[in-house]
């Protein structure tokens, strides 16, 4: 359990942190894995950012905490490095709200994450014709036909919990 506790992550030395998430198997590549879960325990445990606060009290605004997962701490380093990529970003922020229960306003400004998959998806069900294209070139269409296409429908999303009984998503 002390591996997701910021507080007490941020304290435990990178090679110590290496075993532990090696003998736990939380982690896959030991090394940079456990540089960023420690860069992330240190950015969470500060307490300061939307990203932090969106752990801590459930709240919070995408394009703040777009914003935030790209921010460097004092050395230049990503403060939430493995956490700020185009694709994990969004996946993760969206987790947060559903199922994490995280009340995030603007959830709708986060676009798409766009992958192979997600590529092969909007080709096979028509929202999108990108053959030829290359995948760089092809994720502003795919975001924006994506985005379109919920507009249009109307689709209300998951109900948000009453911020009063919102509990903190570290707890």
């Amino acid at each position: 359990p002390e591996l997701f506790d910021p507080a007490v992550v941020s304290a435990v030395p990178i090679p110590e942190l290496r075993d532990l998430l090696s003998a736990y198997r939380v982690s896959q590549r030991h090394g940079p894995d456990s540089d960023a879960w420690s860069r992330i325990a240190i950015s969470l445990s500060s307490g300061i950012g939307p990203v932090s606060t969106v752990i801590d009290h459930g709240v919070g605004d995408a394009e703040e905490l777009l914003v935030d997962l790209k921010t460097v701490d004092q050395t230049g380093g990503s403060r939430f490095p493995m956490l700020r990529g185009p694709k994990v970003g969004p996946m993760w922020m969206r987790m947060l709200a559903n199922p994490g229960g995280a009340k995030i306003d603007r959830i709708d400004t986060i676009p798409v994450a766009v992958d192979v998959h997600v590529r092969r998806v909007s080709e096979n069900l028509g929202a999108t014709n990108t053959r030829g294209r290359s995948l760089r070139a092809s994720k502003p269409v795919i975001q924006s036909a994506w985005r379109q296409a919920v507009e249009k429908a109307r689709i209300g999303g998951p109900p948000h919990p009453d911020r009063a009984r919102v509990r903190p998503l570290s707890a």
